[in-house]
């Protein structure tokens, strides 16, 4: 989202309710040097109007600040890239809608959207849903849908405690979301393992055990970096992590 923060700002508010709600990821309005617009790119890129404050578009960007190319890639510049009105777009690929009083609420990003059963599922709210479940107990977490089941969802969540109330949390998420939107699954790690760059890194997100009937599992974040091999061995391109703490949901 470094493209989105460096144009849009942010008024820190006093109310300590407002920034530490996990569900409003408050990002600002456009900087007076550049303008924003937020376009709905399934509906034949209509632009959003900031009084509709239900949809979810994707934040473009045009002003002098920001780059002109990726360098030595015209396929990718092309493709974020729009002209509206005579002015080059920027297109960020940062999800967002608009909350009552025009400001910009982050929404997730669209690499990570998620289609089940031809619906488009939206992980942020996945996400956020799952954390309020137990806010006291889950710091953080991910949902990704597992490449080999179109259908499957996995939830990753962040806590120290290994022994979280499954059914808990999958009655919440039943109470709270649609059918096809409850994870299959829940991963509870310490932290997330991370690239170099500091982001999730993804491909070493542990998998679950497809083969059984167990659908809580706890993983140690060194594991991650370890070849253990115990009975509840889950197998991860070019290495093994080892499972504790298992439990049945």
């Amino acid at each position: 989202m470094s493209e989105t923060g460096a144009a849009i700002g942010r008024e820190i508010k006093e109310n300590i309710d407002e920034l530490t709600d996990l569900s409003i990821l408050r990002i600002g309005c456009s900087l007076a040097e550049y303008r924003c617009l937020l376009v709905d790119e399934s509906n034949d890129e209509r632009v959003i109007s900031p009084l509709d404050t239900n949809r979810i578009g994707q934040i473009y960007l045009e002003g002098a600040g920001l780059f002109q190319c990726y360098y030595n890639n015209p396929k990718l510049t092309s493709r974020t890239r729009l002209i509206i009105n005579d002015k080059e777009f920027f297109k960020t690929g940062d999800l967002a809608r608009y909350n009552a009083k025009g400001e910009l609420v982050y929404a997730g990003r669209i690499d990570f959207q998620i289609k089940i059963d031809d619906q488009q599922i939206e992980p942020a709210e996945l996400e956020k849903t799952i954390i309020a479940c137990c806010q006291n107990e889950i710091s953080n977490c991910l949902v990704v849908k597992l490449s080999q089941d179109k259908d499957l969802l996995v939830a990753y969540v962040i806590s120290n405690n290994s022994q979280l109330d499954t059914e808990l949390i999958r009655n919440y998420c039943e109470d709270h979301l649609r059918k096809h939107m409850v994870p299959s699954y829940f991963i509870v790690l310490d932290k997330f393992p991370l690239d170099t760059n500091g982001k999730v890194d993804r491909k070493q997100l542990p998998l679950p055990l497809l083969s059984s009937n167990i659908q809580m599992q706890f993983v140690k974040a060194d594991e991650l970096l370890s070849s253990v091999v115990s009975k509840f061995d889950v197998c991860l391109p070019d290495r093994t992590v080892s499972k504790g703490n298992l439990s049945n949901a």
